[in-house]
């Protein structure tokens, strides 16, 4: 091949390639504002705001979008987060619908900043909600979200507050008819004076799945969780919440459960008041202490409680809690006679498993699925269940 042929050959490619980057531009222009903005509210807001240099038509585009998706990681200092948040806010067009909102915070986020979000999602009725962030133990805070629990629109509310001393409180009953899942953590569950349980679900009518992380309730107060329709329960304590309050669970629907933190005798197996005949899945890592009188017997009648699920999962603690069972491996079956795989974590591989305690839990399924891997449990305060 001569250099005079890949001379004249060369123009030829450009040309071709700066016809068909014309003919991709074009396809986008052609796309009515309506696509244009569906795909941007798949973007962070930060960036979809920065599409606005692009040309004139796309000064405003961001103005509409129906989800708004902010995090602080994508901001050098505080003050720029807040400034954004605020001109977001300020700005935007007031005739377009808001479905969700989602604020990443990794940091205590300023009091005034969170009311305005907050009454921002009420005021144009969000389906959605989700809050990721620090709050400060500040007696502003205790009230703050109130109105959210009061938002008859809200289909979905994902609130995870870190390091706040429980501050911030649910009401008496939240007023959520729409709401199917809920994840709420470090909030205070509270109760009527003369009662001594706290019922905030009751006209959750339509929730399907519910998590309930590291929350708290007052010294003998009893969480009561009474749902038709709830299919998926995690209720976790973090390995320093020390006691646990008791709850007792009617949802006669429910298919996965999970429980984790501390195992003490306050705990006792009335936890459920029906039988859990249509769990299939279940996923226990208690950390029992055996200076505690009758936690070994406790977690047994938990464990009998779930024995027809046909999915386990247990932490490397969970297993060296039964094994200390007065008696064992002597004692009567669990009666897991439908499992089908039992899953066990543990930090290293290095680590051995207390002995005969699989051998024991699945003499009623020997041909069940065994997997041990590497993990923490879902105590851990480092094990993120969002």
């Amino acid at each position: 091949m001569t250099a005079e042929y890949i001379v004249d050959k060369q123009p030829m490619m450009k040309t071709s390639m700066h016809r068909e980057s014309e003919q991709e531009v074009d396809i986008i222009s052609t796309l009515p504002d309506s696509i244009v903005t569906h795909i941007m509210e798949f973007l962070v807001t930060k960036e979809a705001v920065h599409t606005s240099i692009l040309s004139k038509r796309w000064k405003h585009l961001w103005k509409s979008l129906a989800i708004l998706i902010i995090n602080s990681n994508q901001f050098d200092k505080a003050e720029f987060f807040k400034k954004f948040v605020l001109k977001v806010l300020q700005h935007r067009d007031y005739s377009s619908a808001l479905r969700k909102i989602v604020v990443k915070h990794n940091g205590h986020i300023h009091f005034h900043i969170l009311a305005k979000i907050i009454n921002y999602a009420v005021s144009y009725e969000v389906e959605q909600f989700k809050l990721d962030t620090f709050l400060r133990n500040d007696v502003r805070n205790m009230l703050l979200f109130h109105p959210l629990f009061y938002l008859r629109s809200l289909k979905r509310l994902d609130v995870s507050l870190r390091k706040s001393g429980w501050i911030a409180q649910l009401p008496v009953t939240l007023d959520l008819p729409q709401l199917v899942y809920c994840h709420l953590r470090h909030f205070s569950f509270t109760s009527s004076d003369d009662k001594d349980f706290s019922n905030p679900f009751l006209n959750c009518k339509k929730l399907r799945t519910l998590v309930i992380d590291n929350c708290n309730l007052s010294n003998g107060k009893i969480l009561c969780l009474v749902s038709d329709k709830l299919v998926n329960l995690t209720i976790r304590f973090c390995f320093y919440f020390y006691n646990p309050f008791k709850v007792t669970i009617y949802a006669p629907n429910l298919e996965a459960f999970t429980f984790a933190g501390r195992l003490n005798s306050t705990n006792n197996h009335e936890i459920f008041e029906h039988n859990l005949d249509f769990i299939g899945e279940a996923n226990i890592d208690v950390l029992c202490h055996s200076s505690i009188p009758g936690v070994e017997e406790t977690l047994k009648n938990w464990f009998r409680r779930i024995s027809n699920v046909h999915s386990l999962s247990l932490c490397l603690q969970t297993l060296e809690g039964l094994s200390h069972i007065p008696d064992f491996p002597y004692i009567e079956s669990m009666g897991f006679s439908k499992l089908k795989s039992v899953i066990v974590r543990r930090f290293a591989e290095t680590v051995p498993l207390p002995k005969g305690v699989l051998d024991y839990l699945l003499q009623d399924s020997p041909l069940a699925e065994r997997r041990i891997i590497q993990g923490e449990p879902l105590y851990s305060e480092t094990y993120d269940l969002t």
